[in-house]
Order: C-alpha cells, then sequence, then structure tokens
C-alpha cells in the first residue's frame, strides 16, 4: 500500500482511499480470489433529468438493450486493462456480478493489500498493480454510465 493511501475495513471489505483524490475503491475476497467492488447503482432516481425524460420516450426493452451494450463495452474494456497489467483474466462475482474477479491473484491475499512486504514473494508488485488496476476500474464505471446516458439521449430524439 502506498503512502498517499488510508486503509480501513467497512465490515469485511477492504476500502482503500486515495488521499489526494479521496475515490476509494472497496476490496474483498470472492470465490478465493481477490476482488474489486464495481456495482453500478443504476437507480433511475439519481440520473440526470434530461436522461431520465430521454429514458421516458423509450420502451425497456430498448432501455435495457442500452445499458446491457454500455456494461458489455466496461469488461470487455476491464478485460484488456486486466491483461495489460498482467493479472490474468477478469471475472464478474457476487450474488449479482457486482465484484470483479482476476485469477492472477489466487496465490494473494487481502493481508498483502494491506501490508504486501509481508506477503509471499512477488506479493508487493502484484498488490500494487491490483490496486491501480481497482482504481482505473471504478473510475471507468463513471465513464461508461456517462456514454450510456449520452446513448439515451441520442436514441431517444
Amino acid at each position: 500500500m502506498s503512502q498517499s493511501q488510508y486503509i480501513y475495513f467497512n465490515g469485511r471489505d477492504l476500502c482503500v482511499e486515495d488521499k489526494e483524490s479521496h475515490e476509494v475503491v472497496t476490496l474483498d475476497v470472492k470465490d478465493g480470489l481477490l476482488a474489486v467492488k464495481v456495482k453500478d447503482d443504476h437507480v433511475r432516481d439519481r440520473w440526470p433529468d434530461d436522461v431520465k425524460a430521454a429514458a421516458n420516450v423509450l420502451n425497456q426493452d430498448r432501455l435495457n438493450s442500452i445499458y446491457e451494450s454500455a456494461q458489455t463495452d466496461y469488461w470487455e474494456a476491464s478485460k484488456m486493462a486486466a491483461s495489460e497489467a498482467g493479472l490474468g483474466q477478469v471475472y464478474g462475482a457476487g450474488r449479482s456480478g457486482g465484484w470483479m474477479t482476476v485469477d492472477g491473484s489466487k496465490p494473494y491475499s487481502l493481508e498483502d493489500i494491506i501490508d504486501p512486504a509481508g506477503g509471499e514473494e512477488g506479493a508487493a508488485d502484484f498488490a500494487a498493480r491490483f490496486l491501480q488496476f481497482a482504481f482505473e476500474r471504478v473510475a471507468d464505471i463513471e465513464y461508461h454510465r456517462g456514454l450510456f446516458f449520452e446513448a439515451v439521449k441520442e436514441e431517444s430524439s
């Protein structure tokens, strides 16, 4: 863990906050693999008013199709990012698929994120790459949500 990050537990989940940006990632172990929480709060009440108005023009099947397309694009981008970072394959985990795991994390644990120097050989390097990946994936949710919003507005016009 970097000196520029705070670390704390929220229940059994490990939260890492960047001191500068105040961005937070939530980590856990799912199916024996390190995981980052990527669940998109796809709650219509929080959408911008222009997006709500545009969505009201579309039928629910079309709206779902646009959302699923944005979601697919997000996961494809995540697969490429994991591969480029040397983290292995990306998988969804959890009851609703709101967690992203990477199979390269199998020998590692949350303790390796907390104290990478105390873990197995390679743990410090892996922890640094996984944390960077986690922060990028969480930030990318907002980007893909924006693409979804733009697609909804475009489709309704």
